[in-house]
């Protein structure tokens, strides 16, 4: 699965909604696993500890 990396701080969602619960908070530059991609502009990731989540897909940059 392709990698990214967030730009800023993002938090890690419960489901691709904006009030959707906030499982973890992502520092900046934190690499994730892309999962699944949402038609809501949310991204379906694994992190570094091994949660998945959704994070707004304005959140990350492709990693070179």
């Amino acid at each position: 699965a392709p990698r990214v990396v967030t730009r800023a701080s993002a938090d890690l969602l419960e489901s691709p909604a904006p009030s959707a619960a906030r499982l973890e908070a992502l520092p900046p530059k934190a690499a994730v696993e892309v999962i699944e991609l949402s038609n809501a502009g949310y991204m379906k990731v694994k992190t570094p500890s091994g949660k998945v989540g959704w994070i707004p897909a304005t959140s990350v940059a492709t990693s070179p």
